[in-house]
C-alpha cells in the first residue's frame, strides 16, 4: 500500500544580527539539523540560522507528530522567546510535506497551540511537490 503522503517537521531560528549559532545551538543543548552564520547568509537579507528538523513521517495523524515534536523541543527551549528578544530573532515551526498522494489533513492540538504560544513561535505548512 503506497503511502498517503510523507513529511518532516521543523524549527527554524531566524537572527537579524550576527549571533554566535554554534553557541545559541550549545545554549539550547540539541545538535541542529544545519546553521548558518550571519556572514555566510546569501541573498539580501542577511541572518544567521539554526534549523532543527524531526525525521521523516508518514502517519496519517499529522497533529499528533506535530505534538510529539513540539513536546520534544520544548524540553529544550524553555527560554526560547527571551533568546529571540535579545537577539532580534524569530521563530518558525514547519510542516514539510515532501510528497503527497492525496491532499493531507493538518491540525494541531490544543497542547501544541499552547507550546507554540509559550515557545513565541509561528508555524508554517509548505509542500515540495504536487499533488498527482
Amino acid at each position: 500500500m503506497e503511502e498517503k503522503y510523507s513529511y518532516h517537521i521543523s524549527l527554524h531560528l531566524d537572527f537579524k544580527k550576527d549571533v554566535d549559532v554554534n553557541e545559541i545551538e550549545k545554549h539550547f543543548g540539541i545538535e541542529a539539523h544545519k546553521k548558518t552564520s550571519f556572514v555566510d547568509s546569501k541573498g539580501p537579507h542577511k541572518a544567521a540560522k539554526i534549523w532543527y528538523r524531526s525525521k521523516e513521517s508518514t502517519s496519517i495523524n499529522t497533529d499528533m507528530a506535530i505534538e510529539s515534536f513540539t513536546r520534544h523541543i520544548f524540553e529544550y527551549f524553555g527560554d526560547l522567546k527571551k533568546v529571540l528578544a535579545e537577539n532580534n530573532g524569530k521563530a518558525t515551526f514547519s510542516l514539510i510535506f515532501t510528497k503527497t498522494n492525496e491532499r493531507p489533513i493538518i491540525a494541531l492540538t490544543p497542547a501544541t497551540i499552547e507550546m507554540f504560544a509559550k515557545l513565541g513561535v509561528s508555524f508554517d505548512v509548505d509542500f515540495m511537490d504536487t499533488f498527482d
